[in-house]
Parts: structure tokens; C-alpha cells; sequence
């Protein structure tokens, strides 16, 4: 699981959707949940090392933005 988390300390409730990326794949899209997470699961991904891309989509009130990481898969599910 990948979970992004709205680090905005203000009673707004922050809403819009994140999309994750290998590099530039698009795995997938989840909305953002009453707390202001996005939390979204993949199998796509293969043994190596893989740079995430969380990008916010937000709604009209807000600014966008993203976040990487690098994510290591060692070994895949049977």
C-alpha cells in the first residue's frame, strides 16, 4: 500500500484525488477520504527499484502538488 496524507494543519476540509506513478505509468487514481489520505494498492509493480509519484489533483480551491519516493520489490507475490 502507498498512502498519501494532506500535511495541511488547518480545519479545510482538503479535497480532490491523487494519482500514483511509476516514473510516468499511470498505476492508478483513488480520491482522497474524509481525513484527507489517498491510499492505493498495486500488483503492477516488478522486482527492482521503482520511484513512486503521488500527484494531488485537487479540486478548484486548492494548489496542485506531488511527492516521490523509491519503492524496492524484492520478490513477487505467488
Amino acid at each position: 500500500n502507498v498512502t498519501a496524507m494532506n500535511s495541511c494543519l488547518s480545519s479545510v476540509n482538503v479535497t480532490g484525488s491523487v494519482s500514483f506513478y511509476d516514473n510516468t505509468q499511470l498505476l492508478g487514481t483513488t480520491n482522497l477520504d474524509g481525513s484527507g489520505q489517498a491510499v492505493f494498492s498495486s500488483s503492477l509493480l516488478t522486482v527492482g527499484t521503482h520511484t513512486i509519484n503521488a500527484v494531488y489533483n485537487p479540486d478548484p480551491d486548492f494548489d496542485p502538488s506531488s511527492n516521490s519516493l523509491q519503492q524496492v520489490v524484492t520478490c513477487m507475490p505467488t
